[in-house]
């Protein structure tokens, strides 16, 4: 099966039982879909691991792929809704892992606080610098030292 055979043909025989024709659908979207997924996550690898999953969520539900010919759209569709679910979640796991270094520190440490484009926390008028990434609270220096 080559790269002339339209997509509704690949679909009726994996629909059939050839599963491994399913590969022919894999190595014509693969390719520009992760280049897709790395634009949409800015990670090569995230990307990869974005459109691997794809291709298996379309592989399971391929009977509820309702017209086979717009077998891409379809598929973009759910690498699209994979990216967005991916960059989501980043997202709300960085929220919450600054929050969390904010939880640790002293209340009274934390009086203003701002995040850097490297995802350093500043705090306080006299430029405290946090890095989420330090293990342990830190506390502000006792006066007059």
């Amino acid at each position: 099966m080559g790269e002339d055979v339209p997509d509704a043909a690949v679909i009726a025989r994996v629909r059939a039982g050839d599963v491994e024709a399913f590969a022919v659908l894999v190595d014509r979207y693969q390719d520009e879909f992760t280049a897709y997924a790395k634009h949409m996550t800015g990670s090569a690898d995230d990307a990869a691991d974005i459109v691997q999953e794809s291709l298996v969520r379309a592989y399971r539900s391929l009977g509820r792929c309702g017209d086979p010919a717009r077998f891409k759209g379809w598929l973009f569709r759910i690498v699209s809704n994979q990216c967005k679910t991916y960059v989501a979640r980043r997202a709300h796991r960085g929220r919450n892992r600054l929050d969390d270094v904010a939880d640790v520190l002293a209340p009274e440490v934390v009086v203003e606080a701002e995040i850097d484009e490297a995802g350093a926390r500043h705090l306080g008028p006299e430029g405290v610098r946090v890095n989420p990434l330090s293990p342990g609270p830190l506390r502000r220096p006792a006066a007059g030292r």
